[in-house]
């Protein structure tokens, strides 16, 4: 498709979409997938792909993740996108060659990790808010659960999202169940709404993800929605979970 028939598709689209009075529109959800823990279970790193909605170029963001910094690691993260129309695993095969080194570095794939939960963009039937996990992946029957709940929490709308469909948010993330008890712990909370998120829509636990030797390091995969040029664009949050901190 030549450049001048792919900028008229985009202008009809668009069009449509302002038009449109129902929610019936297409929008770019990242795929994600874990690579791993280091050894100490300092470090996490996953990978996060798609194609992007309106311009149809693929891409494939590559994170490291300092769990005790909750800070990203030098060097991270790595961003490729194909400028052109190209098959999706050539921005892969082109991320996971800029990001070898790093991830080799830090060892970020010693331990591949488990999941706890896993919930897709497209599962519609799962619970947005909380999610309830044992925290032995590999041996479920040994412990009791714990629960982790999201909140949104509403910002001043920046200049470039004064018309944000729900609202301007951040987010809360909270444990309120550990081994079978109600508690009250909040694990992470936003001081401000990162330029990175855009315009956010709303926000999703979509995994949690475990450490197979130390149960207590775990992460929370929270798929971030954004206004995108056809739809939400949904990306993916990393966040540090401790379950045994005080």
């Amino acid at each position: 498709m030549n450049a001048r028939l792919r900028a008229l598709l985009l202008a009809i689209a668009f069009a449509a979409g302002v038009s449109q009075t129902g929610p019936t529109r297409a929008g770019d959800a990242a795929e994600m997938r874990v690579i791993g823990f280091s050894a100490d279970a300092r470090m996490f790193a996953f990978e996060e792909f798609g194609v992007q909605d309106g311009s149809g170029f693929p891409y494939s963001n590559i994170y490291v993740i300092d769990l005790e910094r909750d800070k990203f690691a030098p060097g991270s993260p790595v961003r490729v996108t194909v400028e052109r129309e190209a098959p999706l695993k050539e921005a892969r095969a082109l991320a996971w060659a800029k990001a070898k080194g790093l991830i080799v570095r830090y060892g970020a794939d010693s331990d591949p990790g488990a999941f706890a939960a896993y919930r897709a963009a497209a599962d519609i039937g799962a619970n947005a808010e909380t999610v309830r996990f044992n925290r032995y992946p590999r041996a479920p029957g040994v412990a009791k659960p714990y629960s982790v709940k999201l909140q949104a929490k509403p910002f001043p709308a920046t200049k470039d999202c004064l018309n944000a469909s729900n609202g301007f948010n951040g987010f809360l993330l909270k444990l309120v169940e550990a081994s079978g008890k109600a508690v009250d712990r909040v694990l992470y909370e936003d001081g401000s709404v990162p330029p990175s998120r855009k315009c956010p829509t709303g926000y999703r636990i979509g995994a949690i993800v475990m450490d197979n030797d130390r149960a207590a390091t775990s992460v929370a995969m929270i798929q971030a929605s954004s206004q995108g040029f056809e739809g939400d664009d949904i990306r993916w949050i990393a966040v540090p979970v401790h379950l045994d901190a005080p």
